[in-house]
């Protein structure tokens, strides 16, 4: 997965978060020969990783753990839609780029050995030659995704804290009076996306009355 390797290295000192993925890439091109399957199951963990990684930099929620987790084809399709406000939105690329990710996270589900476990022998085993069709696909994609990220302008993405924003959580706290609970504190703690927003509405208006 040279692509990915690479521009995961290229960008390693304003985006040190990404070096993680390396064991991940290590085991799927170690595992293309001797393990085709377990090759492919990290090429999906792989994708869903990044795209995660991405979707909380970006503010954007997507459920994790149990029954209603988001799918590697949801989380992508966040991803890309999110990519909006960078680049041109293409809805039909969008639709067609997470249907084969939903695809390759189907063959996972059917023919992975670690996270479902499987009777041996196998009823169904890809080969050598899928895995690395897969390996190209997952590489090129995640490319794609990180060359947008680590290009955009992600300034106003960055961490808020709460005691930075007396102004704003005494604005928030007397335009919702709630017995009992401070509500900025409790926006922040429970969706800071929202907050995050509010917070951008309030210093926009406070810097146009300026103006």
């Amino acid at each position: 997965m040279n692509k990915t390797r690479q521009i995961i290295n290229e960008n390693k000192d304003d985006f040190p978060e990404f070096q993680y993925y390396h064991d991940i890439i290590d085991g799927i091109e170690e595992n293309i020969s001797k393990m085709p399957d377990k090759a492919i199951e990290s090429c999906k963990a792989l994708i869903e990783g990044i795209c995660k990684t991405i979707l909380k930099k970006l503010k954007v929620l997507y459920s994790e753990g149990g029954r209603g987790a988001d799918e590697p084809r949801e989380l992508m399709n966040k991803v890309l839609n999110s990519f909006s406000q960078f680049i041109p939105h293409d809805p039909e690329f969008i639709s067609r780029t997470t249907a084969l990710v939903g695809r390759m996270s189907e063959i996972r589900n059917k023919r992975g050995d670690i996270s479902h476990g499987r009777p041996s022998p196998k009823e169904e085993e890809s080969d050598k030659e899928l895995a690395e069709f897969i390996m190209g696909i997952a590489d090129y994609t995640i490319y794609y995704l990180l060359n947008i990220y680590f290009n955009a302008d992600l300034s106003s993405f960055e961490d808020v804290k709460y005691e930075d924003n007396v102004d704003f959580n005494e604005y928030l706290d007397d335009m919702y009076e709630v017995e009992n609970i401070i509500y900025s504190k409790a926006l922040f703690d429970q969706d800071p996306a929202a907050y995050g927003e509010l917070l951008n509405n309030y210093l926009d208006e406070k810097e146009q009355e300026r103006l």
